[in-house]
């Protein structure tokens, strides 16, 4: 007898890949094809595919390789349309970064151009980003005793 767990792990199994199937689904009806003509350019028998996307039959690696060719995806896009990655949450005391203003002075201190400047911003603020995203998922470790207002300066 299955336990809970393996009942469980089942189910979101069965929902990932039942997703996975409509995407599929959604980009043979988004083509010019029918599921016939991607049976033909396949070599597939009859009702093969849809018996994959009615999830009767399991689709192998091999068969989505090949599924995503016919329908001229890339398979990195596919997965990334299926999986997109989490949108980073702002943080909540960051505020928006006055406009820069370029003075004859700010040139003259830092040697260079409103450009430059600009991109070290957004450099800047990449950094940031990234540190922010690091120490939420804890690839990044902060000392208890250190505040983390700290840490950023």
């Amino acid at each position: 007898m299955a336990s809970e767990h393996d009942r469980r792990r089942h189910a979101r199994w069965r929902a990932e890949s039942g997703r996975a199937l409509a995407y599929l689904r959604d980009l043979i009806e988004d083509s010019d094809l029918r599921q016939r003509d991607v049976e033909d350019r396949l070599g597939w028998r009859r009702g093969q595919l849809s018996q994959i996307l009615n999830g009767h039959v399991e689709l192998r690696t091999g068969q989505l390789e090949l599924l995503l060719d016919a329908l001229a995806v890339d398979p990195a896009g596919f997965f990334r349309e299926l999986y997109p990655r989490p949108r980073r949450r702002q943080a909540r005391h960051r505020r928006a970064a006055p406009e820069l203003k370029v003075t004859k002075d700010v040139i003259s201190v830092y040697g260079c151009g409103i450009d430059e400047l600009r991109d070290l911003r957004r450099r800047l603020e990449r950094c940031e980003e990234a540190i922010e995203a690091a120490t939420e998922s804890d690839a990044l470790s902060v000392p208890e005793s250190t505040d983390r207002r700290d840490v950023r300066g």
